[in-house]
Formats: C-alpha cells, structure tokens, sequence
C-alpha cells in the first residue's frame, strides 16, 4: 500500500497510522461509521479524482478492500 493511501486514511478517520493495514477490519479494529465512508469517499475523489459508487463502497469490509478500489 502506498504511503499517501495510508496518510489519507489516517487523516480522514483520525486515527494512528500503525492502525491501517490490509487486513484491518473497518468496523470491528477502526470503528468505521456511515460518515467516516462518506468522508473516504470525498477524500479518494478530491486526491485519487475517482468517483466511487456507493453501493460498491457500502461492501468493502477492509482497508484492502478500499485500497483495490482506487487500484483499479
């Protein structure tokens, strides 16, 4: 994963970078919520200009999963 993916990630949900790893489950180890999504999605497109789909971010589970995303 890219430095500025995890900085970004840290940034939006206020949390400690040594938290964001693939594997790092969003609701069970970050506490993820509705508005931290949203605040990910806004940060992806104003950083990474990609517009994601609600729908198909309201499935992503992990920070992998967020990252395969932009990766795509």
């Amino acid at each position: 994963m890219e430095k500025k993916f995890i900085d970004l990630i840290a940034k939006e949900l206020e949390i400690d970078k040594v938290k964001i790893f693939p594997d790092a489950r969003l609701e069970e180890d970050i506490g993820w919520d509705s508005m931290d999504a949203i605040s990910i999605m806004s940060a992806i497109d104003d950083e990474y200009n990609i517009q994601l789909d609600e729908e198909e971010f309201s499935k992503i589970i992990t920070i992998q999963d967020i990252y395969n995303l932009i990766k795509i």
